[in-house]
């Protein structure tokens, strides 16, 4: 099984889990947060897998143009993706803290 196309559905996955934490959150459920908050990470990690298997694809098969075209572009979008589901992570576990002390 090719691993490699998976990184847009995992990548989607990751958005979506973490966007339904924080509206769960927010409308003050506590119930299973911290399982939320594990598979979006885990689908985010998932999605960087795929993507380096699809890189190594390109790299095996030596496919030099693909990797010059999407490479720099990707890795921008990666390191962006990457913080924004850092930070909705982040602020769903700072809610739930502060909710816990309440």
């Amino acid at each position: 099984m090719d691993l490699s196309f998976f990184w847009l559905p995992l990548g989607l996955l990751s958005f979506i889990l973490a966007i339904t934490n924080l509206v769960r959150t927010m409308a003050g459920s506590r119930h299973g947060w911290e399982v939320l908050v594990f598979l979006s990470l885990s689908s985010g990690l998932g999605t960087l897998v795929a993507e380096y298997f699809l890189v190594n694809r390109w790299v095996a098969s030596e496919d030099w143009a693909a990797l010059m075209d999407v490479v720099p572009s990707m890795s921008g979008v990666i390191l962006v993706a990457a913080i924004i589901g850092v930070i909705l992570n982040g602020i769903v576990l700072i809610v739930q803290l502060q909710k816990r002390t309440n």
